[in-house]
């Protein structure tokens, strides 16, 4: 499957419901593998948020630590789907002991 964008995740999260069945989903992107194959999760962030594919925020001076923090998002220039792509999947039953009205889920 080329690309997961809104439908091309949907489509492999079905195509995955049968257990037989494997997908690879291949989505564009430069590979940054070197980059942010540090075991070291402080490491791992600043080389995944110090990059030109990055849009680095900094928020005003936190009074608890008396720095800035820096809040790292999608360039803008780059489509959002591509930055921000988080693979959720979703089981119907995990949601039935919080709903409020079982009639809205199939538990």
């Amino acid at each position: 499957m080329i690309g997961a964008g809104t439908a091309g995740g949907v489509i492999a999260k079905e195509l995955t419901d049968d257990k037989c069945t494997s997908v690879l989903v291949l989505e564009a992107g430069t590979n940054m593998t070197n980059q942010l194959s540090n075991p070291s999760v402080v490491n791992a962030l600043t080389l995944a948020t110090d990059n030109k594919f990055s849009f680095n925020i900094l928020s005003k001076i936190e009074q608890v630590i008396g720095r800035q923090l820096r809040l790292p998002d999608g360039n803008p220039s780059m489509p959002a789907q591509i930055i921000a792509l988080n693979a959720v999947r979703f089981i119907q039953e995990d949601f039935c002991p919080y709903s409020m009205d079982d009639s809205d889920l199939e538990c």
